[in-house]
């Protein structure tokens, strides 16, 4: 496969960030005497947190949700992300990447500020061309579809080129509705089946599996 640019998702392919979301999660429902309806945190993550409290809460109003919501955001924004465990061979595989002039980009439903810190922490900020965060621009992204299209136009990226690593369904339908390959990553908190991975699609058990896939424009000089 000819690669020339790759849009990479957060959670679940970059980083876990489940422990530090589960942890600001128990936070926030015991400063409220809440109970999960749903205890399989680790299928919901990838969406908006927004989304996820609905699904872990259940059946709750939305003025209850909403505290819950506010509560999260000031244990994840403070404690929870420091706990974010990032993936084997991710900065080798970036650093190597980089060396064969592939351009890196991040597309992610965590807001700017985690993004940024988690990003930083692991030295990974200098891999990639631009990150791209729902509140990275007012109005917001409305969906990873959109953030993807706006990189391409913004960047000018050759479709036929770039890849989007992702482990979840949602990238996966981004990828199509933008006509860019996808690379689903088994290995992280991926809702995808074998039977179906579906448009354009490439498997990776590990981040590392990337460097064995992608076919660059330049070849390695150093």
């Amino acid at each position: 496969m000819s690669v020339n640019a790759i849009l990479f998702d957060l959670d679940g392919t970059l980083v876990d960030s489940l422990p530090g979301i589960h942890y600001s999660i128990v936070v926030a429902l015991s400063k409220f005497g809440l109970s999960a309806a749903r205890t399989d945190l680790r299928s919901q993550i990838g969406p908006p947190i927004h989304t996820i409290l609905q699904q872990v809460l259940g059946n709750v109003g939305p003025e209850v949700l909403e505290k819950v919501e506010t509560a999260f955001r000031s244990s994840y924004d403070t404690e929870g992300w420091q706990k974010t465990l990032i993936y084997d061979g991710v900065e080798g595989t970036l650093l190597r990447l980089l060396n064969l002039g592939v351009r890196n980009f991040v597309i992610t439903n965590k807001p700017k500020m985690p993004t940024k810190n988690i990003l930083e922490i692991f030295r990974l900020s200098a891999f990639f061309n631009e990150v791209v965060s729902p509140d990275s621009k007012v109005p917001p992204f409305r969906s990873k579809s959109e953030s993807v299209a706006y990189l391409i136009s913004k960047h000018n990226l050759d479709i036929r080129t770039t890849l989007l690593v992702g482990d979840k369904k949602e990238d996966e339908t981004a990828a199509e509705e933008c006509g860019v390959p996808f690379a689903h990553a088994a290995y992280g908190y991926g809702n995808i089946s074998a039977e179906h991975w579906g448009y354009n699609s490439v498997v990776l058990s590990t981040f590392s599996d990337l460097l064995t896939i992608i076919k660059p424009e330049k070849e390695d000089l150093r």
